[in-house]
């Protein structure tokens, strides 16, 4: 997989998903102009709007590109909003301990299909030159895919089933840990609430979410 991008970049090289700039997928002004999320669910955060334009270009090349570039711009900047900010508190919580940074999970199908992860991608480049820490966690696994919801209707009904997709792999992993849970995009945010509560159940002594956006699929 990353061999046919590193040939499909020479062929076609990169252009930023905004302005249209060579040589990168997101350049600095762009993501300096991105409009910020709107309010997440609980104990959540998000950077960017969804329903943006650019915003939504980015995280679709992201995730079905494999721009591990696009992971590195947004892994830096949240970890710039969301981490820095809070790792001297979540440190106290931890006891000095690393604190978990785990992706939300894709399903074993999805992940041969694409040959990649794009949450994890994103919690890799989060620890980036904080590994004394932050500990990227791949504790998570989904015990199956939750169908496409299309109506309001469906979306509730998601909300109150998608408890039972996520499983966490070993609950010694987790136990008493500070855990923040990692995602490309919070929609409804049950898929997220999922994860947070295996962790919660697996008696993680504290979680958090967050995402490079937040709202609901447009396309």
């Amino acid at each position: 997989m990353e061999s046919l991008l590193r040939i499909l970049d020479l062929l076609l090289p990169r252009r930023c998903v905004g302005c249209g700039k060579k040589g990168v997928s997101l350049c600095g002004e762009c993501t300096d102009a991105l409009p910020r999320a709107v309010a997440a669910p609980l104990d959540c955060e998000a950077l960017f709007d969804y329903n943006h334009k650019v915003v939504r270009r980015a995280v679709w090349r992201l995730k079905y590109r494999g721009d591990r570039t696009l992971a590195e711009i947004f892994g830096k900047r949240m970890a710039e909003e969301f981490l820095e900010e809070h790792t001297q508190m979540l440190s106290r919580l931890a006891y000095g301990g690393r604190i978990l940074l785990i992706p939300v999970p894709s399903t074993r199908k999805r992940y041969f299909e694409r040959g990649y992860n794009q949450a994890e991608l994103i919690a890799r480049a989060l620890a980036q030159g904080k590994t004394d820490v932050w500990e990227p966690a791949d504790v998570l696994y989904k015990i199956r895919d939750n169908q496409r919801q299309t109506t309001l209707k469906d979306r509730i009904e998601r909300k109150k089933n998608v408890s039972d997709i996520i499983a966490v792999k070993d609950k010694h992993l987790t136990a008493n840990r500070i855990c923040v849970v990692v995602d490309d995009v919070i929609t409804t945010g049950a898929t997220m609430c999922a994860c947070m509560g295996a962790l919660k159940k697996s008696g993680a002594r504290a979680v958090y979410g967050i995402a490079v956006a937040h709202g609901e699929k447009m396309w």
